[in-house]
Order: C-alpha cells, then structure tokens, then sequence
C-alpha cells in the first residue's frame, strides 16, 4: 500500500497550460538544471545514471579503490515542494510574474475527488 498511486484525470485544459510550459521551459533547461540532474532534462535518461554507476563500479574494481555507494529516492519529490518556497526561486531565476502566475493558476482551487465503484467523493482541496 505504501506504494500505491492514484490515477488522476486532469482535464483537456489543464494537460495544454501544462504542455505549453514545459514547451516553453525546454529550451532553458540545460541552462538551468544541474549536470547531475536527469529527470526532465532533454537527452539525459535513466539509461545515462545507470552508465555512469557501472563505469563506476568498473573503475573502482580496476584501481581497487574503495566505493561508497548512497541511493536517494524523492518519490513525489514535487508534489511535496513548497509553493511559498517554489515561487521565489522562479523570480530569482528570473521568470515573470505572467508566468508565475500560470503555474499558480493550476494549483489555486484544485481539489480531487475520489471515485470507488461509481461513487464520487467530495472533492477535497489539494495542498
């Protein structure tokens, strides 16, 4: 159960505001993403961290030398961040208030409501 994950439905209108941000993010995020960082950036997988790990564990076989191994997992990273945190960084970024104000307007008001065998809960507001 700790692992279970809801499917959510989002509406048409919803999907396109977020589809043309990420659109419009695409281009900056090499610029703005650490070189690590592989979830989101264009071109970098998963593929590339496991690579990595394995010409690691190669290396540290080859050289005999010691090799420490730490594996963070931020399961529902973004669901859990901040917007009074989220919002200064975008502007210390540099991005504008019209944007900021797109992404707000996805998550001011949102609820979710739940559906078990044809019953629909009431709708309960996100955090």
């Amino acid at each position: 159960m700790a692992d279970f994950r809801p499917i959510t439905l989002l509406n048409t209108d919803y999907k396109i505001q977020a589809q043309n941000i990420a659109y419009r993010l695409r281009p900056m995020m090499e610029e703005l993403l650490h070189p690590w960082q592989n979830c989101g950036a264009p071109g970098r997988t998963i593929y590339v961290v496991m690579a990595t790990v394995c010409e690691t564990i190669t290396q540290a076989e080859v050289t005999r030398g010691a090799l420490y191994d730490i594996s963070l997992d931020f399961q529902k990273a973004f669901d859990r961040i901040s917007h009074q945190y989220l919002f200064p960084i975008l502007r210390s970024y540099g991005f504008s208030y019209w944007f900021e104000e797109q992404i707000k307007s996805m998550f001011e008001e949102a609820a979710s409501s739940t559906q078990i065998h044809g019953h629909v809960s009431r709708p309960k507001p996100l955090p």
